[in-house]
């Protein structure tokens, strides 16, 4: 049986990870869209 200290400290560890992914997630969701609308423009 493990220590819930040690427990809540992964859990810690998994939350920033899965922030982090939202976070990158989130950047090149917003690259993409500036990416297709400059593309866009230029070939009209």
């Amino acid at each position: 049986m493990r220590k819930p200290r040690f427990l809540g400290t992964e859990q810690k560890s998994e939350q920033r990870k899965k922030a982090f992914q939202h976070l990158l997630e989130c950047l090149f969701y917003i690259y993409y869209s500036f990416v297709s609308f400059a593309y866009r423009r230029i070939k009209l």
